[in-house]
């Protein structure tokens, strides 16, 4: 009796929820055709038309479909300015307050893993909004293989008037992505000349393809 019980349950709220899909009333947290889309934003998701609100971390775009690929994934650096500690990590935190320092007397790079290749579009990267020399020469770099110089390609660089959050369209697979500095910029500095070739930026996101689940 149990058993029947259970099957009877289960086939009314099987039957309910396909009422709902057809209707075009998606259960919560979906959207779109046969709500097969996945909502990412922690409020405002319209059965059709997906997202309005705010975007969880991690996603972003107009109805955030974008998926950032480098989210909190393993990221490592060549140098720390003036004995400075905080980790490459802080470039892949999801957090625009931290920021990560490379030294300022040598060429220096910052590295995200994104742990498998993906298409990549483009890589977003906010650089610090208090002092703009530092991101004058910074150079982002894709690879399918890490620390290989000759399998790194160039996607773009930034210079002096790149704005505060500079996208770079790649356009190519990539599982690594090299933000690179070998421009001395003490020139660009021109109250403490302590600009060097140093790097510092809070986040760098990557981004393949529109992005529906």
């Amino acid at each position: 009796m149990s058993n029947c019980l259970t099957f009877v349950f289960l086939f009314v709220m099987w039957i309910c929820i396909q009422i709902r899909t057809v209707s075009g009333v998606c259960l919560d947290g979906r959207y779109g055709l046969d709500c097969s889309y996945t909502c990412h934003c922690t409020s405002g998701c319209n059965d059709v038309t997906g997202c309005s609100g705010n975007c969880t971390k991690g996603w972003s775009g107009p109805t955030c479909n974008m998926n950032n690929l480098a989210l909190n994934k393993p990221a490592s650096q060549s140098s720390h300015y003036n004995g400075d500690s905080t980790p490459p990590s802080n470039g892949v935190d999801g957090d625009y307050t931290s920021q990560i320092f490379t030294d300022i007397h040598q060429d220096n790079w910052w590295e995200v893993d994104l742990e498998k290749a993906y298409y990549i579009h483009n890589v977003t990267v906010h650089f610090r909004r208090d002092y703009k020399p530092r991101r004058n020469g910074v150079q982002v770099y894709r690879s399918l293989e890490r620390n290989q110089t000759k399998t790194y390609h160039l996607c773009g660089a930034a210079t002096i008037d790149s704005p505060d959050v500079t996208r770079i369209t790649c356009n190519n697979k990539a599982r690594y992505i090299k933000l690179y500095q070998g421009t001395n910029n003490n020139n660009l500095d021109t109250k403490d000349h302590n600009a060097g070739t140093a790097m510092d930026f809070s986040e760098v996101e990557v981004f393949s393809e529109l992005h529906y689940s």
